[in-house]
């Protein structure tokens, strides 16, 4: 089974400008970045400035490693595997922090302000990853249009737009629930 190079296309679009952005967001404020790194490890790893600013690092290396590879096209394959690991990561970061009760916490993925962590956030990653990793499967051998490559990048705008709407949703969701309490 082979997916349609439009569909590639558009998820590398996708996955360049979401990573693009979100080492720009973190390294616009890193401390603040620390911040939210020192507070998913809260309770359960001593981190000192170094360490903080290493595992930050090491993080913006790697979202920007997925946006250069989607922006370079190069192997599809690393590039869908990579990403969705590093969704699953994230997902997995957050749940962890859910079940310790660490709700409160920053989600290190908003762009306007602190997002709390939630479960509906962990399955926003999730499902990324699922759809990302449509990337490890082969790709049907065929040349693009000018026409196509339009529309991959307009169908990579439009996921972005729905990846924005669903992260305010999100953010909307939280509050009134905040507000219930």
């Amino acid at each position: 089974m082979t997916i349609d190079p439009i569909v590639a296309l558009s998820i590398r679009i996708f996955l360049g400008g979401l990573f693009s952005l979100t080492v720009w967001h973190k390294l616009s404020d890193l401390n603040r970045f620390t911040q939210v790194i020192r507070s998913y490890f809260r309770n359960t790893l001593p981190l000192n400035s170094i360490g903080l600013y290493l595992i930050a690092g090491v993080v913006i290396a790697c979202e920007l490693s997925i946006a250069f590879s989607a922006v370079t096209m190069r192997s599809h394959e690393f590039l869908g595997a990579s990403a969705s690991t590093l969704l699953v990561l994230y997902a997995v970061a957050m749940g962890m922090n859910i079940l310790r009760g660490n709700r409160l916490l920053d989600c290190g993925c908003s762009w306007g302000g602190d997002t709390p962590v939630s479960g509906l956030l962990v399955l926003r990653n999730l499902l990324l990853a699922c759809g990302v990793l449509t990337l490890i499967m082969p790709i049907e051998a065929r040349t693009l249009t000018t026409f196509e490559i339009a529309n991959s990048a307009a169908l990579a705008f439009c996921a972005y737009l729905i990846y924005l709407a669903v992260d305010q949703l999100i953010n909307n969701h939280n509050l009134v629930q905040e507000s219930l309490k």
